[in-house]
Parts: structure tokens; C-alpha cells; sequence
């Protein structure tokens, strides 16, 4: 970055090209400079007869809305250098001297306020509410003041994020608001749907009965409403309301792959059909292997560097998936640090910490910790985030290979509770030590082949294999707001367990238990089942496992009344990369969202003749053995099952098929 370019709530931002976009969209600006307040843009504008409110309307044409400055100060004059240029390092020194404030005046505000007119009353606002409608059109422009640091409130019609706002200020807002108009249940879902003045003032009135006009409802104070802001969460107040909509986008992905040490990696590997999995020349063959086992020098390896220097540690599992975390919140525009944490909460699917059980691991020099050092370990999800700075809630996930996308429904239903803005979700899955192999044998889960047959007639099992991977989600309105990328749209979500009913044993599979689950996502409101074109499979490669997932998806689709001629694609990358086992369902995930994003399916590798237990011709199921184009109305199911039972369905659609707030289109 140069001396003038910088990062501001995780965007980065030139600063001269937001100075020369004022200046050019006024021809009576003289002199502008930009300057970085806490998380927040300032520009300081000469002279002090600038209409400031105007140029932040121009801009907005112009500019994303994470550059342009919240607050606009007019001034008389700013600090120059010996080329008489405006001495930027200098500017927020000269006008705290000169006794500049960028704060409003509280009697303007007022004055302000209470000459405001809005337009577009309801028949119901029509009937007496004139009181009514002045007190809350006070509270609201009192408030859009005092959060973005205007002088008067903007026109009425002017978007909050037009004004110079933010997702970050609208939660600002959205807590004063609520703090002032107790009685509305106004939530900050509530804003983004309506994101003016005129339309927030509606909103509430809307909300409240007319004769709420008496001052327990309406004559809450400044000093009040920041009092009752600041309680903790110990007094039962959510940083956020609860939201309606079950809509949320995938904003960042990051990730290590067997074969592949990107998304972008991955997803090339999977179209181009390639094998992931490693085969080993020299592995190491252990010496307990038992009468009737073989060993396969096979195995999904990754790329495990990560940066010890910054985490200080030595565990790889924590050290690989801390780098992954920290590129999936980059990648999501995203930058926690130690002095501005953000509301993520932080979902993972872990196996156990197979570096600290290993023999050859140093124990703790400290007595206790030794003895007690599983205790101690602490969950990776807590771990994360305290070193990522993360202040949401955190879980840490174990339901085997089920286990990260368990994580993601349970990550989804804190968005939902309003418990965070945005969540973290990962799965990681590092074996230690690496041996460079597995011992197997005949009818045991992992392929004495060594090859990983999703739905292939020579189907013997599953290859083990290591992943480490993360996503970001947030709310589709906030993506769309903040000009995030999306990868993909979460439209439904579903767990289940199968119980004992209809399955032989333990370790056995249950069709029924998995339509359940499956129908419980495809029924989700709004989302049409016939526009399912493709389902990404847990896809484990043994022959009995890949059935009665096919049967258990016939089940579901017949269920949702999906006619049966309408012909339904099914896949699995653990032809590819083999079964990370608590990261598996995210690699599926992220394999789904690219699918959605670049708009084409990879598809099965090497398929042979298909495994005649699946019975597809009695099916609307066919293998996918071609790249397939997917439409923007298009959605794909993905399905992550756990050994013993634990089941887990999403569907995933494009944002494209989804208006933005103001017109914007998604990116």
C-alpha cells in the first residue's frame, strides 16, 4: 500500500482518489482531505460555504460505499506544505487547534429536525397520528445525525448507506433507534429493508398504535438511549434483532486441499478431473498391522505450512487452520485486529488433536499442565478466536464426517438469533503423524484399492485424507449492501439423526434418516425443489453407503412432489481428494458455491460402469460425467453424513437471483 492508501473495517482505500472524486463533483471545493477516525472516514473541505450533504449524495454515484467518509467538515482553510499542497499528516492536528468539530450542534439538529417533512403516510398514519409522526420523525433524524456526524439531517429520501453509512453504522443505528422508540420492535432487519428517512419514519408508525404518543413510548432522552446502548449482553439485550429471512450469502472461502492450496486450486483440480491423493514412494508401514491387512502407501495430503511466527504455536492443526481463518476474513473484506473487534462468532468441525496424543509431542514443562494437558487443550473454535479477535459466540463441532456442516446449520441459527453479524465457519482434519498411508482390509470403510469410486460399480471404500478449509457468511442484505463478492446463496439448512428405525446397525446408513433431512431442507419457504439441478453427495465410495444415500434422496424428492421425470445430477469430490472426515462437508461446500459462482458443475472423475446397487434408471438421479452449465435460478443440494447417523442438507443458489437493495446487482 502507499503512504496515502489504507485499510478501514477490512476494505481498502486509496485516499487520494477519494479526495479527487469531492473535488471533482464540486466545482467550489478548494481544498479536500480524507482522514482515518477509529473505523471510519473524515474529510475536511474548503471553504466553509461547501454544501457537504451534496457532495456525499454525488459520491455515492461514484463510489463504494465503504469509501466515502462518514462525516464531512467545512473549514476555512487546512495546513499546506512548501508547495503550497495541503499537508494531509497535519490536517487532524491543525483543525483540533483550530477548534474545528466534526460533531453536530444538538440546537441545530432540533431545528433541523422539527422542520422536516416527510411524505407517503398510510391510510392507518392518516388518522390522527400528526403527534405521532412528529416525534418519531424527530427520534430518527436525531439519530441519523448523531451516527453519521451530520450538521442536518439528509433529504428524506436519501439512503442511509447514501449518506455516508455503513453495515457497521447501521447497527449503530438501529440500537438508538430501539432505544428510543422502545414500543416499535423495530429490528435491524427492519433498516435494511427500509433504508431511508421517509421509509424508517413510515415503519415505525406503522408499527405503533396512534395512541402511543405519551412520553413512556416516545420522550426517551440522548442520555437514556445511550444508557440503555451500553448494557452488556447480561441484560438480556442482542447486539442485533432477530432476522425473518433464511437467505444468507457466502462472502469469503480459503482453504488447503489434497492437491491444491486454494479455493481457486481446488475447483480447477475438480473440472479438470485430476487426481488429489498422493501416493507415496517411501511410507512409513507400521509394525502392528494385523493377519488379513494390507497397507496402501495412499493418502490426501496438504500443504501444512502455516506461519508459527504470527500464531506462536506449534500445533499444525491449529497453526493451518489459523492461516485458512485469517484468508477466508480477508477474503470476505474482513481484517479483525486487536484494537477493533468485529461481532463474528466462530463455527468449527474438529477431529481430536492428534498432534498432542502423538507419543513423539514434547509434554508441557509444567507439571500440571502435563497431567492435565487434554483438558487444557484448549477447543479450536475459542482458540480462533482469541487470536483472531473474534467477539461472537464459538463452537466447536465433533459429529465425524457431518461435523463442519453441523457447524455451519448451528452457525446460521446464531445469525438468525441475532447473536452475531457474521460467522466464521470451518472444518479442519490433520492426521499426525503422517505415516504416508493406511492399513485396511477386505469389507473395512477404507479402499483396499486405493482409489475412492464415488457411485462406480468398483467401489471398495473410502481414502483417507487431510483438509483444512473456511467460509464466511453473512446476511444476503448486508453482502449486498456492503458489495461483498458472493459465492453462493444458503437458501435452506437441515440436521437430523436416524435414530434405530430402518437401519441395521450402528455404522450402517439409514435411508430413512437421511430423507428426513433432506425433506426438511427442500421444504424450506420460497424454495422451489424442481429447481434443484445437481446434489454435491456425501459420496463415501462403498458401494452400500453411496445406495442408500440415492435411495434416501429419491425418498425426499418424491415426498416434495419433484416429478419424476425431471432429471436431478448427483457427484462427489471424494473421487478427487478422498474423505477429509470433519472437514469433508465443506469441501463440498466450497466444490458447490464455486459451482454456483462460475456457473459450471466439475464433474464424477473416471467414472466406470455405475454401481448397480443405486439403481438409477428407477431414479430421477443420473451420475454427472460432464461438465454441467448451471442457470441463475438454478440450485444445488449438498448433503454431509456422519458415522453413526448424524445427517446434514443445504441447498445453495445464486445471488443473481436476488434484487439488491436500491437497484444494485450483486457482484
Amino acid at each position: 500500500m502507499n503512504n496515502r492508501e489504507v485499510k478501514v473495517r477490512g476494505f481498502r482505500i486509496d485516499l487520494v482518489e477519494v479526495e479527487k472524486s469531492i473535488l471533482d463533483h464540486s466545482a467550489e471545493t478548494m481544498m479536500a482531505s480524507v482522514q482515518v477516525e477509529g473505523d471510519s472516514l473524515t474529510s475536511f473541505v474548503v471553504p466553509m460555504s461547501v454544501d457537504y450533504d451534496i457532495i456525499r449524495i454525488r459520491l455515492a454515484k461514484d463510489l463504494p460505499p465503504y469509501s466515502i467518509p462518514t462525516k464531512i467538515t467545512a473549514v476555512d482553510d487546512l495546513p499546506r506544505n512548501n508547495n503550497r499542497k495541503v499537508d494531509h499528516a497535519k490536517v487532524l492536528e491543525f483543525v483540533k487547534n483550530a477548534g474545528v468539530s466534526s460533531e453536530p450542534n444538538a440546537k441545530e439538529q432540533y431545528q433541523q429536525t422539527a422542520r422536516m417533512t416527510v411524505a407517503g403516510d398510510s391510510p392507518k398514519q392518516q388518522k390522527g397520528d400528526a403527534i405521532l409522526r412528529a416525534h418519531v420523525q424527530q427520534h430518527v433524524a436525531e439519530a441519523w445525525i448523531e451516527v453519521l456526524g451530520l450538521k442536518k439531517a439528509p433529504a428524506a429520501d436519501v439512503a442511509f448507506f447514501e449518506a455516508g453509512g455503513h453495515s457497521i453504522l447501521l447497527t449503530t443505528l438501529h440500537k438508538r433507534l430501539a432505544a428510543r422508540l422502545p414500543s416499535s420492535g423495530l429490528r435491524l432487519f427492519d433498516l435494511f429493508q427500509n433504508s431511508t428517512i421517509e421509509q424508517q419514519v413510515n415503519h415505525v408508525c406503522f408499527s405503533m398504535p396512534s395512541q402511543d404518543t405519551s412520553s413512556s413510548v416516545l420522550a426517551v432522552s440522548p442520555l437514556v438511549a445511550m444508557q440503555h446502548e451500553g448494557r452488556s449482553k447480561s441484560e438480556n439485550e442482542s447486539l442485533t434483532q432477530p432476522l425473518e429471512r433464511d437467505v444468507f450469502a457466502i462472502v469469503g472461502m480459503a482453504g488447503r486441499f489434497p492437491g491444491a492450496d486454494t479455493v481457486k486450486e481446488y475447483f480447477n483440480l475438480l473440472l479438470e478431473q485430476l487426481d488429489g491423493v498422493t501416493t507415496l514412494d517411501s511410507p512409513t508401514i507400521g509394525d502392528k498391522m494385523e493377519e488379513g491387512e494390507i497397507f496402501v502407501p495412499r493418502f490426501g495430503l496438504i500443504n501444512e505450512k502455516y506461519n508459527a511466527q504470527r500464531w506462536n504455536l506449534t500445533a499444525a492443526e491449529k497453526g493451518v487452520f489459523l492461516d485458512v481463518a485469517a484468508e477466508a476474513l480477508d477474503d470476505a473484506n474482513m481484517e479483525p485486529t486487536r484494537g477493533s473487534s468485529q461481532h463474528i462468532g466462530a463455527f468449527v468441525g474438529a477431529t481430536a488433536n492428534t498432534h498432542m496424543h502423538d507419543p513423539d509431542t514434547p509434554a508441557p514443562t509444567d507439571p500440571f499442565e502435563a497431567r492435565y494437558r487434554t483438558i487444557l487443550d484448549p477447543t479450536i473454535s475459542t482458540f480462533v478466536s482469541y487470536k483472531l479477535n473474534l467477539t461472537g459466540p464459538n463452537l466447536t463441532v465433533n459429529t465425524a464426517c457431518a461435523s463442519s456442516l453441523v457447524a455451519l446449520h448451528k452457525a446460521i441459527n446464531a445469525l438468525k438469533a441475532g447473536d452475531c453479524e457474521s460467522v466464521l465457519v470451518g472444518g479442519t482434519s490433520i492426521l499426525y503423524p503422517q505415516s504416508g498411508g493406511y492399513e485396511t482390509s477386505a469389507g473395512k470403510i477404507f479402499a483396499a484399492s486405493g482409489q475412492c469410486r464415488p457411485l462406480d460399480a468398483r467401489s471398495d471404500g473410502s481414502v483417507p485424507s487431510d483438509c483444512v478449509a473456511a467460509v464466511v457468511i453473512k446476511p444476503l442484505d448486508a453482502a449486498q449492501y456492503d458489495g461483498d463478492t458472493i459465492y453462493s446463496v444458503i437458501e435452506a439448512h437441515a440436521i437430523g439423526t436416524d435414530g434405530n428405525v430402518d437401519k441395521v446397525g450402528f455404522v450402517v446408513p439409514s435411508s430413512t434418516g437421511q430423507s428426513r433431512t433432506v425433506s426438511k431442507a427442500i421444504h424450506a419457504p420460497r424454495l422451489n425443489a424442481s429447481n434443484i439441478k445437481y446434489v454435491e453427495l456425501h459420496g463415501s465410495g462403498t458401494s452400500v453407503g453411496d445406495a442408500l444415500e440415492v435411495q434416501g434422496l429419491e425418498k425426499a424428492f418424491d415426498a416434495a412432489d419433484v416429478p419424476a421425470d425431471a432429471r436431478i445430477y448427483v457427484g462427489s469430490n471424494k473421487g478427487n481428494c478422498g474423505n477429509s472426515e470433519t472437514a469433508s462437508g465443506l469441501m463440498s461446500l466450497i466444490k458447490a458455491s464455486m459451482a454456483i459462482h462460475e456457473g459450471v458443475v466439475p464433474p464424477l472423475r473416471e467414472l466406470g460402469e455405475t454401481n448397480p446397487m443405486c439403481d438409477f434408471e428407477s431414479t430421477r438421479f443420473r451420475p454427472l460425467t460432464e461438465k454441467m452449465t448451471l442457470g441463475v435460478n438454478d440450485k444445488v443440494g449438498v448433503t454431509s453424513l456422519g458415522y453413526g447417523g448424524t445427517n446434514a442438507h443445504l441447498v445453495l443458489g445464486s445471488s443473481k437471483a436476488y434484487s439488491a437493495p436500491n437497484g444494485k446487482m450483486p457482484v
